[in-house]
């Protein structure tokens, strides 16, 4: 994502490449509206042990499956993730889990 030379590799324009940059998440998914293609990313930091992968690839698979953020009572205030309002959601994250 630091590279604007892959823009074209990615499918992204420049401005969604750097908006993406800016919110410094580990990871994050670009739906494109018109297609309905999403591509996931993940940063470096994901993979450095203090992430935890097993509940970041569903989350960003819901994303890429056209749910967008949904904060949830507390996330004006920055408390959660973006979609601790989204209804199923736990129930999918305990579903993605090994038993």
């Amino acid at each position: 994502m630091t590279d604007s030379s892959y823009n074209s590799t990615l499918g992204i324009p420049n401005s969604v490449r750097v908006a993406t940059l800016n919110k410094g998440a580990r990871a994050q998914t670009i739906r494109n509206k018109q297609t309905g293609n999403a591509t996931i990313f993940f940063g470096a930091d994901a993979f450095d042990g203090s992430y935890n992968l097993d509940e970041a690839v569903p989350h960003e698979f819901i994303h890429a499956g056209g749910i967008d953020e949904v904060p949830g009572w507390f996330g004006w205030l920055g408390f959660g993730h973006d979609l601790k309002g989204y209804g199923p959601y736990d129930d999918i994250m305990c579903n993605c889990k090994d038993h």
